[in-house]
């Protein structure tokens, strides 16, 4: 590490729901194709087993807020002592105003003098990490909280009706509900640990390829099928193993890192495949690769955060340790953060 990061992870937090929706529960919901046991495909060729599904009326600020309440906790921090709101998330309880200020309502956190919605699907977690860190650095907070709430049930469509659709709307049976959340705080104690470097990248002409058209002006009424996500799985996958090696790559030599250097790497959780390709590709064993898909889905923004709190719970690190978030998304996106936590 050339400097001092500016910025310190103070505390991590993360809620998922009770509800489990395994492969079976899948087929069920599925009526129009229980000869094709969708689940097993579901299994076979991303990994995921089982998500999870929020209760009706819970939105995606509860589940913003459970993970903000425990990332507080965690953190030695009140609610009150938040400057800074970036609310991170393929999921927003509404159009306007900014989800974000419906957390700031409901944890509490009136002394918060900037809310901020950051959309960058997948990848808005990172994409608000990286700003928030700039932010502190530059002064303008001191203690910013980075959440995300992931209510995705709401865009699966149950009522496919033929192998085209099931096409495009495969990679929504794997997403799941729940939030993860970061309380940063600047560097007072001139510690060795927090934000060390991020990289990212983009090809907006890739934009078609993963898509909730209803809401905004393309498709802002009137049509259902516009509000269900729909996804060209293979294509985004492909785009995936191409560039995300590329940001990683490049984010450790910002640094001078080597891959070996890290105690643990926590990827966007969309496809069990994708990730040990990309494990494959740079030689690192999976065992340091924190992986939760099998059990919780693509819980879209919210997939990191909540992969590393598993991580931090079940000991694997800890302060001190030195691990690479990795995410790729629709739009399409890529980018990769370094901390030391």
């Amino acid at each position: 590490m050339n400097k001092k990061p500016m910025s310190v992870i103070a505390g991590i937090g993360a809620y998922l729901p009770d509800e489990v929706i395994t492969s079976r529960n899948v087929d069920e919901r599925l009526n129009n194709f229980h000869y094709l046991n969708v689940g097993d495909m579901l299994e076979n060729i991303t990994g995921v087993k089982e998500r999870r599904y929020a209760s009706d009326g819970m939105q995606a600020s509860d589940l913003a807020v459970f993970a903000a309440r425990e990332a507080l906790k965690n953190s030695g921090h009140n609610p009150l002592d938040i400057e800074t709101i970036l609310y991170a998330s393929c999921s927003r309880d509404l159009c306007e105003p900014a989800t974000a200020s419906i957390v700031q309502s409901k944890l509490g956190a009136l002394n918060a003098k900037r809310v901020i919605d950051i959309a960058n699907a997948c990848s808005s977690f990172c994409s608000a990490l990286e700003m928030m860190d700039a932010l502190i650095s530059t002064g303008k907070s001191t203690v910013g909280l980075v959440v995300s709430g992931e209510r995705l049930s709401t865009v699966v469509n149950w009522n496919l009706k033929n192998p085209s659709e099931l096409k495009t709307g495969f990679a929504a049976l794997t997403l799941g509900d729940g939030g993860g959340a970061f309380i940063l705080t600047e560097n007072s104690k001139n510690e060795n640990r927090g934000v060390v470097a991020s990289h990212f990248f983009s090809d907006g002409r890739e934009w078609p390829l993963s898509v909730v058209m209803g809401g905004g002006t393309i498709s802002p009424r009137n049509n259902i099928e516009d509000t269900y996500f729909k996804c060209d799985s293979i294509r985004l996958n492909r785009l995936a193993l191409k560039y995300i090696p590329d940001v990683i790559e490049h984010v450790l030599n910002m640094v001078g890192w080597k891959l070996k250097d890290l105690d643990l790497v926590v990827p966007h959780q969309v496809s069990y495949s994708v990730i040990k390709k990309i494990a494959k590709r740079f030689k690192y064993p999976m065992e340091k690769i924190s992986v939760t898909l099998e059990r919780y889905g693509n819980i879209g923004a919210a997939s990191i955060p909540i992969a590393l709190n598993e991580a931090i719970k079940e000991g694997r690190v800890g302060e001190g340790s030195r691990v690479l978030l990795a995410a790729g998304a629709a739009g399409f996106s890529a980018g990769a953060i370094l901390i030391v936590l």
